[in-house]
């Protein structure tokens, strides 16, 4: 399985060495690994995977997503990988090391369809659904939610660790960064 990254001009391809079954269904890349989530129809499992960038070495992850299902995934610049998992009518986010070891876990208490999941260089982790914004930090271990007017349809990580989101006011798309020191939106 080849996915291209393309950075200007030049396209560089990863290769990963998964199983033969597994099917790839998400992939994000950090520093100079990547982690790769998989589902294996014949057994109906989901697996999580890192590849090494360099050495295209890939190994799994010993980790159970029992009866969880899949949303999304992010990692960051320490290799750290964050998962966005449905359980019943909430979703868990957690936040993993290379080994499968659970560093934080957090309830998302909202049955709504999440939209957009972005991580910062310190490990807070925004979420958008509809028109909230959750904000989860391992480190001061809190859940908060930041009210929208527009719903958000998504959201990357800025220059300056701002988050930029994508937001639908019923008329337009448009664009707002969310300032995470001060909790504050730029329109």
């Amino acid at each position: 399985c080849i996915d291209e990254n393309t950075g200007g001009l030049e396209a560089e391809a990863l290769v990963y060495n998964i199983p033969e079954k597994e099917m790839l269904i998400r992939m994000e890349v950090g520093s100079d690994l990547c982690v790769i989530v998989t589902v294996n129809h014949e057994k109906k499992s989901t697996a999580l995977y890192t590849n090494d960038i360099k050495s295209e070495v890939c190994k799994k992850i010993p980790f159970d997503f029992e009866n969880r299902k899949f949303s999304m995934v992010e990692m960051d610049q320490n290799n750290n990988i964050y998962l966005l998992l449905k359980n019943d009518n909430n979703f868990e986010l957690l936040k993993l090391d290379i080994s499968g070891t659970v560093l934080y876990h957090t309830q998302i208490n909202t049955s709504e369809m999440i939209n957009g999941m972005v991580v910062n260089n310190n490990g807070t982790v925004c979420i958008s659904v509809k028109n909230e914004l959750y904000i989860c930090n391992s480190i001061e271990n809190e859940n908060s939610v930041v009210k929208i007017d527009d719903q958000v349809l998504d959201l990357v990580m800025g220059k300056n660790e701002k988050v930029i989101l994508l937001k639908y006011n019923e008329t337009e798309l448009n664009l707002a960064s969310f300032d995470l020191e001060t909790r504050k939106i730029d329109k």
